[in-house]
């Protein structure tokens, strides 16, 4: 009989290696935080008076800019809102403008 030792299969790192490309539990978990701070309604960008408050994070430094002002963008909300007022009217006036033509052809063919 042989002794112990020459049955025993050593557990090298070779029969335990990671797939590197595997994300660990740790990762994962914080990846979901990370998400789940990002969704959270106060940092939606809809809500335009907490902009400045975002921005005040952002370490202030010469090359770093300020991509958002809360002044800037209700402006062009209301710019935008304008447009697309004068192009439901632009539209409600060729639909009677239409209207009319067909109106006096008809009228006209008979």
């Amino acid at each position: 009989m042989g002794r112990k030792s020459e049955k025993r299969i050593a557990k090298s790192k070779d029969y335990r290696k990671k797939n590197k490309k595997a994300l660990s539990p740790k990762d994962v978990k914080k990846t979901k935080i990370q998400i789940h701070k990002m969704n959270r309604d106060d940092s939606l960008t809809s809500d335009i008076f907490n902009v400045d408050k975002y921005n005040t994070r952002v370490r202030e430094t010469p090359s770093n800019i300020k991509a958002l002002n809360a002044k800037v963008l209700q402006k062009d909300q209301q710019k935008d809102k304008e447009v697309q007022d004068r192009i439901i009217a632009q539209r409600k006036d060729m639909s009677d403008n239409l209207t009319k033509q067909i109106e006096e052809l008809s009228v006209f063919s008979l």
